[in-house]
């Protein structure tokens, strides 16, 4: 029998079944995030947590339009209900005491909720807690109107802190329920991957095996023509890119098979071909084919004209088109 520090019996926990539904829902979530610990605060104030507190038995799966909606609405659960069901979980051994403000799931419940969840039931769960995640990146992305600088806006401190636990809970997530998380909210590992980028947690090498991973699961999941698959690639050549020239050769031969394949799948003056183009230009001006990215970045931009592109789309094919002159002109004065 285990003994607590005081060297008495430590209790052993409840059945979960014994828990209250809305104690159980909110253990649930936790249990998908991070093991290391989750912002109380952070599941407190998540209108998504709440929401599914609130389940009804037997909800389905929300589609693509729900999940657009959810922010709209907020939960019967508030924040009193949320603190009692905490409070129920820390006094049957579910969840440590909070440490400055994190709560840790005991590692024998994790593992229990995580083998009782499955299906429909593991795919709604997963639906919420990458809801959770969504609103607290949004938190702390915008800025509230007229308060830049003001004591509402986040630190730099504040913000990578939040971009600390925003990674470490979407890694726990994606690790836990995988392809349910790929299927009905892929947005959000996009997000995660962004923010990946500028986070200095993270390597460029790692930030390359998360795109090919997305990728190879998007593919997978959705089929290798996919606007998330095809998405990923787009984004794993970004990440060539962020390196520099040093990759240069690397991201140039990446988007030369990306193009091929956008090409193939999408209409011409497509938003998303067309920024294919935008990037490969970059790419093979970086690689010393400048005059190669001109003459197809000048196409490009013919044809973003006769399809009535956004003014983004065109203004960033300029952009490119700009650096690759500039290469070229380097190119042509190197070579003379």
């Amino acid at each position: 029998m285990s003994r607590s520090a005081a060297g008495e019996p430590a209790e052993v926990p409840p059945p979960l079944d014994a828990l209250s539904p809305g104690a159980r829902g909110l253990l649930e979530i936790a249990s998908l995030l991070d093991p290391g610990g989750v912002p109380a605060d952070a599941l407190a104030a998540s209108g998504s947590v709440r929401r599914y507190m609130d389940r009804a038995a037997g909800e389905s799966r929300r589609g693509g339009l729900g999940r657009r909606l959810r922010g709209l609405f907020t939960g019967r659960a508030g924040p009193a209900a949320v603190d009692a069901a905490f409070a129920e979980l820390r006094a049957h051994g579910h969840t440590a005491e909070p440490e400055e403000g994190f709560v840790r799931v005991a590692e024998p419940t994790r593992r229990d909720v995580l083998a009782g969840l499955a299906g429909e039931s593991l795919a709604r769960a997963a639906g919420h807690a990458a809801g959770a995640l969504h609103e607290l990146l949004d938190a702390f992305s915008h800025a509230p109107p007229g308060a830049a600088g003001g004591p509402s806006t986040p630190g730099a401190e504040e913000t990578a802190e939040v971009d600390r636990v925003v990674l470490a809970c979407a890694a726990a997530l994606y690790d836990a329920v995988g392809d349910a998380l790929v299927e009905q909210d892929a947005d959000l590992l996009f997000a995660v991957g962004h923010v990946m980028r500028e986070s200095p947690l993270y390597s460029a090498d790692e930030e390359l095996g998360f795109w090919q991973r997305l990728h190879d699961d998007c593919a997978r999941v959705s089929g290798a023509d996919s606007e998330d698959a095809l998405s990923a690639r787009e984004q794993f050549g970004g990440a060539l890119l962020a390196q520099g020239d040093d990759r240069a050769q690397e991201a140039a031969r990446h988007y030369d098979a990306l193009l091929a394949d956008r090409t193939r799948v999408l209409r011409p003056g497509d938003e998303e071909l067309l920024a294919t183009r935008a990037n490969r230009g970059e790419a093979l001006a970086r690689a010393g084919r400048a005059e190669e990215a001109v003459a197809d970045l000048e196409e490009a931009l013919a044809e973003a004209a006769a399809h009535d592109a956004s003014p983004w789309t065109t203004d960033h094919l300029r952009s490119r088109l700009d650096l690759a002159r500039r290469r070229a002109g380097i190119s042509r004065r190197g070579s003379g």
